[in-house]
């Protein structure tokens, strides 16, 4: 596993093909994902990808989303994750702790 950056709750907004000639029937899983949100962890990669950054993302029901090691991009709250395959952009949700919590 990678060193873990940043913990928090998030949403997959979509998922593109890196490649636009992939097929659509070896590629087209990752759709099913968009608007997926949950627990989400951003690692960096210390070992076997150096420097690339992957992401995982699982909800209550521990269904979840762990992607290969890419480069990241950061907007604020948003995440841009491009790896061989796919192009990915997240969102950090805000989340408001409330008196009494």
């Amino acid at each position: 596993m990678g060193e873990l950056i940043k913990k928090g709750f998030g949403k997959l907004v979509s998922v593109e093909p890196s490649d636009e000639r992939k097929s659509d029937e070896d590629w087209g899983w990752r759709k099913k994902y968009e608007g997926f949100c949950g627990i989400m962890n951003l690692y960096q990669s210390q070992r076997l990808y150096p420097g690339k950054y992957f992401i995982g993302i699982y909800d209550i029901d521990l269904q979840h989303l762990k992607t290969s090691a890419g480069d990241l991009i950061t907007d604020g709250n948003q995440i841009t994750l491009t790896t061989k395959n796919s192009k990915y952009i997240f969102k950090w949700l805000e989340t408001e702790e409330k008196e009494g919590d």
